[in-house]
Order: C-alpha cells, then sequence, then structure tokens
C-alpha cells in the first residue's frame, strides 16, 4: 500500500510518478514515517529533515506539501477502530488511513 495509500488518502494520485521518479517507493516512504515517529519519540530532528527532502525531492508545492508533511507529522490516533498500519503498530500510519475518492488533488 504505502505511497498509492496516501496518495490516494490526499487526492494526490497526480504525483504518484514523481514519487517514483525520485526514488519514493513503498520502503523509502516508511522509512521517511519510521524517522519521523522516532523525532516524536526520542525529541530528534532527523525526520522532519528526510521529510522535507522528499517534498522537494518530489517537487511537491503549496497545498499538496502541507498536505503530505501534516499527514506525516501527525500522531498516530491510538485505539481507532479504522486501524492505521504502520511498523510496530505505530506510526504515521502511512500504509492505512480514511481511503480516499481517488481524485487528484
Amino acid at each position: 500500500r504505502g505511497v498509492a495509500a496516501l496518495l490516494a488518502e490526499l487526492e494526490l494520485g497526480k504525483y504518484a510518478d514523481a514519487f517514483a521518479d525520485a526514488g519514493y517507493d513503498d520502503a523509502s516512504l516508511m522509512a521517511v514515517a519510521e524517522a519521523v515517529d522516532a523525532d516524536r519519540e526520542e525529541g530528534g530532528i532527523e525526520g522532519a529533515e528526510a521529510l522535507d527532502e522528499m517534498i522537494a525531492a518530489v517537487g511537491l508545492k503549496g497545498g499538496s506539501a502541507v498536505k503530505v508533511r501534516k499527514r506525516l507529522m501527525e500522531p498516530p490516533k491510538r485505539g481507532s477502530a479504522g486501524g492505521r498500519g504502520s511498523a510496530g503498530g505505530r506510526g504515521s500510519g502511512v500504509a492505512g488511513g480514511r481511503g480516499g475518492s481517488g481524485k487528484d488533488g
């Protein structure tokens, strides 16, 4: 799921090729999400820096960049019935979420 699920959830499917062209697949997106989670737990900045690098490499601008940054930086919702999969059941939930309409935003 990973990249496709994130982009669908945020209605940013038009960026799928840009993620691929920049070398961001599901595994590398998960690595960024895990680094963001580690920042939250340990007070670091490496995850935020990795997220900024990904946004720049993909070429996300304006509201699209804000959507991705907000989604990956938000803390996981604990105990929600919808589930937000990620490494070890915690995290930014890039593999799960609310779904999406499939429209590009």
